[in-house]
């Protein structure tokens, strides 16, 4: 099983346009990356499309790596 996890999350459900005070440039739609417990990265996009074409291109390589390994 791959090390790594992801998780779509949005900006507005996690509440961030009320800790930062803005809507980060449009970019509301996101990816968090968790090694283990520990969140490591997070990656923003504008739309939801774009969000699902690369957790979808992300797992699919986590899913890839994995069966080589």
């Amino acid at each position: 099983m791959s090390k790594y996890k992801y998780e779509k999350v949005n900006w507005y459900d996690e509440e961030l346009d009320d800790y930062y005070g803005d809507e980060n440039d449009g970019r509301v739609f996101g990816i968090y990356t968790y090694e283990g417990e520990d969140r490591m990265d997070v990656t923003w996009y504008k739309s939801e499309e774009e969000r699902d074409f690369a957790y979808d291109l992300h797992s699919g390589i986590a899913d890839r790596i994995e069966k080589i390994q």
